[in-house]
């Protein structure tokens, strides 16, 4: 019995180490499709873009006191950085989507297990009342 024990952790440890390499290759995977999703539908050249760098760098400007060249800048960092954590939140669900799906795929195989109850075993003669 002690070997079925060894080979059951052995096999819970590989699996779960291949669960997590699986969901860190999708979430890595996702959150590059979603950064370059995102980094398509912002376009540098739309008047949008101009408009809305130039609100936050004059904004820098006046709330940290930045040079205008420095505060432009600072501001297209603000965006993109902006962009970069909004693409990592959409791979991270993502993530939990493929999770879910692998769960619910998962439980459905326990509602077929039956569990075999044994008879008890009565020593010979004795009667049952």
């Amino acid at each position: 019995m002690a070997q079925a024990s060894g080979i059951t952790n052995i096999v819970r440890q590989v699996g779960g180490s291949f669960g997590v390499a699986m969901l860190t290759t999708i979430l890595t995977t996702r959150v590059i499709y979603h950064s370059q999703m995102f980094g398509r539908a912002m376009d540098p050249n739309s008047p949008t873009f101009h408009m809305v760098t130039r609100n936050l760098s004059h904004f820098i400007a006046g709330a940290m006191g930045s040079v205008t060249t420095v505060a432009s800048q600072q501001s297209q960092y603000l965006l993109f950085s902006h962009l970069n954590r909004q693409a990592f939140i959409q791979g991270i669900d993502d993530d939990f989507l493929v999770s879910a799906i692998l769960t619910a795929v998962s439980i459905i195989p326990v509602f077929f297990l039956r569990i075999k109850k044994k008879k008890a075993e009565r020593p010979p003669g004795v009667i049952r009342k």
